[in-house]
């Protein structure tokens, strides 16, 4: 990848495999990106002509390419400083319907191997800690 929105893109890649996972879009995770596209600082500098085309490349990867490839293949994007919020995204995003199923667990923790984040500090960012 190359570009100014690298860690971006790579971010929506990520958080896009965690809503995919269960092979569904619940309305919860439609209004939680709707949310974090409006409202949250890391996307708060992308407007939605780059912020969609982001999602749907991330869509066609996950269409074409195996989830634990295209996971890794984000996740050496993401700069380290930023991979417990990235983590800490995808885990709201997974619990958010409610219905933590599919292959949300297996992206988690997928994530915090590909992260370098322990298990024990995964336990605490999944609490809220």
């Amino acid at each position: 990848m190359s570009g100014a929105f690298v860690f971006e893109e790579a971010a929506v890649g990520i958080l896009a495999a965690v809503a995919g996972a269960d092979g569904k879009f619940a309305a919860e995770e439609v209004a939680w990106w709707r949310r974090v596209q409006d409202r949250h600082p890391l996307f708060a500098d992308l407007p939605a002509s780059i912020f969609n085309p982001m999602l749907e490349r991330a869509r066609l990867t996950m269409a074409s390419t195996p989830w634990r490839e295209a996971v890794s293949r984000w996740a050496t994007d993401v700069p380290p400083e930023h991979r417990e919020l990235i983590f800490s995204l995808a885990v709201e995003l997974a619990f958010v319907d409610g219905d933590v199923s599919g292959q949300e667990v297996p992206i988690l923790n997928h994530l915090l191997s590909e992260f370098g984040i322990s298990k024990e500090r995964g336990l605490q960012l999944i609490r809220g800690e």
